[in-house]
């Protein structure tokens, strides 16, 4: 599943958010790398250096990534049982296959 970025107002963002572009003073000098995890004060020294806004990593998956994600987990459970038979395997198969659905949610 790919990440996408939201640009949000400073004040929009929570701390522990991700940036997901590196932040540049109006000099061009890097003050904050891409994939830092934003805490409180970083946002006040932020806003005393003029930026308003960030791009953050949303990492809520649309629909359609959850439909393909799950299709892609069906392969992959497919393949990794593909030479079990019976209730045992079954039943495991399908408790992986639940466990990694719901971490998608």
């Amino acid at each position: 599943m790919q990440s996408r970025c939201r640009v949000l107002a400073i004040d929009e963002i929570q701390a522990g958010a991700i940036l997901a572009r590196e932040v540049l003073d109006a000099r061009g000098e890097m003050l904050l790398p891409a994939g830092a995890i934003l805490t409180g004060p970083m946002f006040s020294s932020l806003a005393r250096r003029g930026i308003e806004r960030l791009a953050v990593v949303d990492s809520t998956p649309c629909d359609i990534d959850l439909d393909a994600e799950r299709r892609r987990i069906d392969e992959r459970m497919t393949i990794l049982f593909r030479g079990s038979r019976g209730r045992a395997a079954e039943a495991i198969r399908r408790l992986v296959a639940e466990y990694r659905l719901r971490r998608l949610s």
